[in-house]
């Protein structure tokens, strides 16, 4: 019996020959096989960024017209985008530091000392714009200290390596200065807690004082101050100062001088500011007054203390500076 056959089955038959058509005649093909050359898109993809010999090209950039520049364009574009990429502080350390050598070898006056030391002579404009860091901890004593009649009698030391203070007596090594930030960390033992600046001697200054008032109510931290020239005070002006008050508590203190203009802080916060064109120029002292007793553990002087005067004090020996004493 024959099979049926499943009408939804495809059915195969064989290929039969593909005869020319009646009158139809075929050309003949002829196909040439060359390499294909490594294709670049002329202009990178939005989304793409690809490095080209050491150079980034981003989104947009026309490769073409880069492989089309001379050499030393090609050399230039590598170098710059190798500096932008290199840390900001060894890159701009390096750039002041050029600057500051081709302005030190551009002065005539550079000559070798004579002395034996070896030294350089470094050129007055380079030595007057160096950076002074004076400061003292006593331990060294009071040799850089300088007061009237028996001062020193009344400083003393204690235990925790304090100072106590007493008449005014002056930082002499900061005593030519003119525009300088002086910090010192002290405490008040009673009363009040006293220094100045722009000293130019034990008659001419300006005087501030922190000062504990109010005992019998509530305590505020008020500062004083006041001017004295030709050894006559002038106008004393207070302000009070807005602190936690506690009895063990050790004050920061900062007062900045520039031209005319004072600044103090306390704590990090600004405490008062004025002006006072008759004291141009001095440097810095302590002192408590009668009934006060105050303690300073360490002084700091600085002056210029910025990154040209930090690079022009490398140049400049510390004996021409006066620089890091």
């Amino acid at each position: 019996m024959p099979r049926l056959r499943d009408a939804s089955a495809p059915v195969s038959r064989p290929a039969g020959k593909l005869l020319p058509l009646p009158g139809c005649t075929f050309a003949p093909i002829t196909v040439v096989a060359a390499p294909i050359a490594h294709l670049v898109p002329a202009v990178l993809p939005t989304e793409s960024r690809r490095t080209i010999r050491g150079l980034k090209l981003r989104a947009g950039e026309n490769l073409g017209a880069w492989e089309d520049l001379p050499a030393w364009q090609r050399l230039s574009q590598r170098a710059t985008a190798r500096w932008r990429r290199f840390p900001a502080l060894p890159k701009w350390g390096a750039v002041a530091g050029a600057l500051l050598l081709a302005g030190f070898a551009s002065i005539p006056e550079v000559s070798p000392a004579k002395e034996s030391g070896g030294w350089w002579e470094v050129p007055p404009v380079i030595a007057q714009r160096a950076a002074i860091e004076l400061s003292d901890d006593f331990r060294g004593g009071l040799a850089h200290w300088q007061g009237g009649g028996d001062w020193s009698r009344s400083w003393t030391f204690d235990r925790a390596g304090f100072l106590q203070t007493g008449p005014l007596a002056l930082f002499r090594p900061s005593r030519t200065l003119t525009n300088y930030e002086f910090e010192f960390l002290g405490q008040i033992q009673r009363k009040g807690m006293g220094w100045v600046v722009r000293a130019r001697d034990l008659n001419n200054y300006q005087a501030l004082k922190l000062a504990i008032v109010g005992g019998g109510g509530v305590p505020e931290v008020v500062l004083f101050r006041y001017p004295v020239v030709g050894g006559r005070q002038g106008k004393i002006t207070e302000r009070r100062v807005p602190l936690d008050l506690r009895q063990d508590t050790v004050y920061n203190i900062i007062t900045r001088v520039s031209g005319s203009d004072f600044t103090v802080t306390v704590q990090g916060q600004v405490a008062d500011y004025w002006s006072e064109p008759a004291l141009a120029a001095g440097g810095v002292g302590l002192f408590s007054s009668k009934g006060e007793q105050a303690r300073v553990r360490w002084v700091e002087v600085r002056h210029q203390n910025d990154t040209l005067g930090k690079l022009c004090a490398l140049f400049a020996p510390p004996g021409q500076t006066g620089a890091n004493q």
